[in-house]
């Protein structure tokens, strides 16, 4: 509990205030109106100070993870440990934990990207300083180590360089 809230306190107040709350959704690809956004911080916000406080947070979310207990599992069931199998066409490999892909299907992709990259290098050479820095512009206040994939892609178009639907 305590390292998702410290996560999610991006300023390191010690409270999260609603546009680190906005980042976050924003972050998981979760877009709100206005109206319904202020509905769902509120519901976090258990004291309505205007700012979500751990209390808060254990309070709202500890509460929905495990009432007795506020923590993210459940001592009382035995885990549910169950093998996943790569996502790739026509795999059946099992994959280690936390990941959609088996090792073989892993390193192909990550071999993808290493030669795509070089290919966005090649294109954009003579810009690359250029395109880093209009990159790390488009990065987010909160987190300058992150640009959102769409704004990625329209820095790379605006460098002539466009990725079809199976590079993305």
């Amino acid at each position: 509990m305590r390292k998702a809230f410290q996560d999610m306190n991006l300023e390191k107040t010690g409270t999260i205030k609603p546009h680190e709350f906005r980042y976050y959704m924003k972050h998981w690809g979760i877009e709100v109106k206005d109206e319904w956004f202020m509905k769902l911080f509120n519901k976090f916000d258990a004291d309505k100070d205007g700012q979500i406080s751990y209390k808060d947070f254990q309070t709202t979310v500890g509460a929905e993870i495990h009432p007795a207990e506020g923590q993210f599992f459940r001592w009382d069931k035995a885990a549910n440990l169950r093998i996943t199998s790569c996502k790739h066409e026509r795999c059946w490999a099992a994959t280690p934990m936390y990941t959609n892909f088996c090792a073989l299907h892993e390193k192909m992709h990550r071999d993808q990207v290493i030669e795509l990259f070089g290919q966005m290098f090649k294109k954009i050479s003579k810009n690359w300083k250029t395109f880093i820095n209009d990159l790390k512009a488009q990065a987010m206040p909160e987190d300058k180590c992150q640009v959102f994939f769409d704004e990625f892609l329209i820095t790379c178009a605006n460098y002539g360089f466009h990725l079809n639907d199976a590079q993305k």
